[in-house]
């Protein structure tokens, strides 16, 4: 594949998908399909399964693919069609999801397309850019940095052990410049009563 320095607005993914369903993978990711995420901004792809249906929903960051060349946009897809497909006909022998057979499907449609699939984007410019909402830790200054304004809590998985080490507090320390609020477009309660 010729580096191609166009972006992801001049071209139909749905289309390069098929193509590459027939290329690549036997005309078995029927049960798939293919759409852009505004919302993805750590990882530039995302295969969903779906057991009950033996389907797929592949995801694409279209802040992280946005402005990469069109091969970083394929090399992308190319990757979550071999989960797809390792899902879809049963070939996962290893539970690991860059595992052996990933491994081998990679190599091979690399071979073939000329393609550069690799097992992590290195696209860390562009996920350091959307991560602008930080977050500091009281004690220990541990700087939690996210691309959503959403702050450290027990949600997160690293939390407890956060806690009985430190037991810090967090405290917002950075946003977006452009950054306002959300409304959550609620009136006072007396709106409600006549008087």
């Amino acid at each position: 594949m010729a580096e191609d320095s166009q972006v992801i607005g001049y071209f139909d993914i749905h289309e390069i998908f098929v193509a590459f369903n027939q290329l690549y993978f036997e005309g078995k990711l029927e049960r798939v399909t293919v759409e852009w995420s505004k919302r993805m901004t750590l990882c530039a792809g995302l295969c969903e399964c779906c057991v009950v249906n033996k389907s797929c929903r592949i995801k694409l960051s279209e802040p992280l693919l946005l402005w990469r060349p069109i091969t970083d946009v394929v090399d992308t897809l190319l990757h979550e069609c071999i989960h797809a497909y390792l899902f879809i006909t049963d070939s996962i022998t290893d539970r690991d999801a860059h595992g052996r057979d990933f491994v081998y499907h990679m190599n091979r449609i690399n071979r073939e397309a000329g393609s550069h699939i690799t097992i992590y984007h290195s696209f860390t410019e562009q996920v350091e850019y959307y991560r602008q909402h930080h977050w500091k830790c009281t004690k220990c200054d541990w700087v939690v940095k996210r691309a959503m304004n959403r702050a450290p809590s027990f949600k997160d998985p690293w939390w407890n052990i956060h806690q009985r080490r430190c037991d810090g507090q967090f405290y917002k320390v950075k946003q977006p410049p452009s950054y306002k609020k959300r409304s959550l477009g609620m009136l006072p309660l007396e709106t409600y009563f006549s008087k």
